[in-house]
This record gives structure tokens, C-alpha cells and sequence, in this order.
């Protein structure tokens, strides 16, 4: 199958996206590694992840990979750059229950996961807005470690594990 250039088009406004950023990160190495492949061959790889995993932010990663494919398909085609279809109309595949993929289109699945990691558990120490939310002073926040490394460099907050073996010392 001929090879596209797939880009999106700068013209177009395109929706925001709100997508949590470890389904981004997903999506981003699924299609870095597809980068070389063409669309139908993608489509298939994806198809086949999809078809093996239950973890539903790969699952959500892998879809989104597979709108983002499609929309850069659809912008190709807008713009006369699709390939002659009478070319590819003797390669296409008999189809079959099972097959396996090749060997270059293999993915590690433990390399797509998001790096898990650990809430970090903050008191307000004065009140402030974070992301658009108001937080009284002395409340209790649970929130990412990135997010927890700049509230308490701005003197906001301060992890809570300090306060409780301090406790647990006093007594």
C-alpha cells in the first residue's frame, strides 16, 4: 500500500483536547511507533492490541491513536494526496480468524502503560485557587507529585506525612 503524508492541516480549528495526559502519552507512543507504517497496516496493529488488553487507559490510548490516524487520513484526502486505489486493489488480504502480526509491528504493551505513580497527601496552609478550584486554608488535599511539588515550593501546602510522624513521635 502507497505511503501518505499524513499532517494535519494548520488552516483548520481543531477542539481542544481533554484527555487525561496518560491517555495522551499512550497515544503518542502508539503512533510514534506506528510512524513508519501505513494506514491500513496501523489500523490493523491497533485492532489487534485492542482485541488483547483490558486496561482501559490502553484501551483509551489506542482509540484515540486510532481517531487521530483517521482524522489525519480524512485531511489527506481533502487535500488529493490519498493514493490511486486501483493500486492497492490486488494486495488486499484474504481474510482469517487469527493472524499474527509481524515482527516489526510488535508492541510492548509495558512499554505504552503509564508510569504509575504515588498521590501525595498535602495541607492548604493559606487559601488559594489550584486549577480553578478555591482550597481553604487547613484543608486536605490529595494531588500528583508534580502538582505537590509546586504548591509547596510556592508555600501553599506541605506534605502531610511530615505532621503525622511528627505526632507519632511526640507521644
Amino acid at each position: 500500500m502507497n505511503k501518505l503524508k499524513l499532517k494535519m492541516s494548520s488552516g483548520r480549528n481543531t477542539a481542544p483536547e481533554k484527555l487525561d495526559p496518560s491517555i495522551i502519552a499512550v497515544r503518542e507512543k502508539v503512533l510514534a511507533l506506528l510512524a513508519n507504517e501505513s494506514m491500513g497496516s496501523a489500523m490493523a496493529t491497533i485492532s489487534d492490541i485492542l482485541s488483547e488488553t483490558k486496561d482501559s487507559e490502553m484501551r483509551m490510548g489506542l482509540l484515540s491513536a486510532r481517531i487521530k490516524i483517521l482524522r489525519r487520513r480524512t485531511e489527506a484526502s481533502r487535500r488529493n494526496e490519498t493514493p490511486d486505489k486501483m493500486d492497492s486493489i490486488d494486495n488486499i488480504p484474504e481474510p482469517s480468524e487469527r493472524r499474527d502480526l509481524p515482527e516489526s509491528l510488535r508492541i510492548d504493551l509495558d512499554v505504552l502503560k503509564p508510569v504509575e505513580t504515588e498521590p501525595v497527601f498535602l495541607k492548604i496552609l493559606q487559601d488559594c485557587d489550584v486549577n480553578g478550584l478555591h482550597l481553604p486554608k487547613g484543608f486536605e488535599v490529595e494531588v500528583e507529585p508534580k502538582e505537590a511539588e509546586s504548591l509547596i515550593a510556592s508555600n501553599l501546602a506541605e506534605p502531610m506525612e511530615e505532621k503525622e510522624t511528627d505526632a507519632a513521635e511526640e507521644t
